[in-house]
């Protein structure tokens, strides 16, 4: 009886193994790397309901950017291929033998954990190989900036609120974005303005020319007087960006990155 109740369980096992064909690794572009070279880590599952995301918290190494998420579906022959990355871009700061360890998602009532990752820094060497730039120009070429008509109205005065995503890089392109969390306006009255196309305009931010598109608009009228705090607004950004990879015929591969980006928050000073 034991016997069998053994084999039912691992019959059980494998077959859920086999259904759920989960995977959910850790890569890095390099095992042996200077201690003045960047370390892309890569951690990717091909399952479209992993979430809850936990990165390993990377000793001995300075998180140069990210974590940048990123989302590829494609279809071969009608069958669909899914693949979510999250990346990281490190940089060691003293040379050993460190180990990435372990991240984990939650896939339905499971979490599922990367094997770790040995890696060797060596002494700094002559001509450092950094990789690809891409992550780091959607890190900081993305800008979700607060406009306040007026940020010292009187009281039942009413104002408008824009949000703008500027993006300040010429290698990268905007391709889609949604909210993530609109704030709630505390002390305000507030009216949505419809916004009917999102049209792609030019500003001028931190002196530089560079494109804009309005995500958002909002008419405020303030209830009470005093100092009203409107809290940071949330996107999904997702932009296009060419890689250090060329395809057959000598082009640059595109990718697709997803960032979470927030903006300020704004005091205005309500007069009564």
């Amino acid at each position: 009886m034991k016997f069998k109740l053994t084999f039912l369980i691992l019959f059980l096992c494998i077959t859920h193994l086999g259904i759920a064909q989960t995977i959910f690794e850790a890569k890095v572009d390099r095992i042996v790397l200077g201690v003045n070279e960047k370390l892309q880590v890569d951690f990717i599952t091909n399952n479209e309901q992993a979430k809850d995301f936990v990165s390993p918290d990377f000793k001995n190494f300075k998180i140069i950017n990210g974590p940048n998420r990123s989302t590829t579906i494609s279809w071969v022959k009608e069958k669909k291929s899914y693949k979510r990355k999250y990346s990281y871009s490190l940089m060691p700061i003293r040379q050993g033998k460190f180990v990435i360890e372990s991240a984990k998602v939650r896939i339905r009532d499971s979490v599922y954990r990367t094997a770790p990752v040995v890696v060797d820094v060596i002494a700094a060497v002559d001509n450092p190989i950094n990789g690809n730039i891409t992550d780091k120009e959607v890190c900081e070429n993305l800008h979700l900036v607060t406009e306040v008509s007026n940020y010292e109205p009187k009281l039942n005065e009413l104002i408008t609120i824009a949000y703008k995503l500027y993006n300040t890089s010429k290698h990268i392109g905007l391709h889609s974005f949604s909210s993530v969390e609109i704030p709630e306006y505390n002390g305000f009255k507030a009216k949505e303005i419809d916004i009917e196309e999102y049209k792609i305009q030019s500003d001028t931010f931190k002196e530089d020319l560079c494109d804009f598109v309005i995500l958002y608009k909002k008419e405020l009228t303030p209830e009470k007087s005093g100092e009203l705090v409107i809290e940071p607004m949330e996107v999904l950004a997702s932009a296009k960006a060419s890689t250090n990879k060329k395809d057959i015929f000598g082009n640059s591969i595109m990718i697709t990155i997803e960032k979470i980006i927030a903006s300020d928050s704004v005091i205005i000073k309500v007069e009564p």
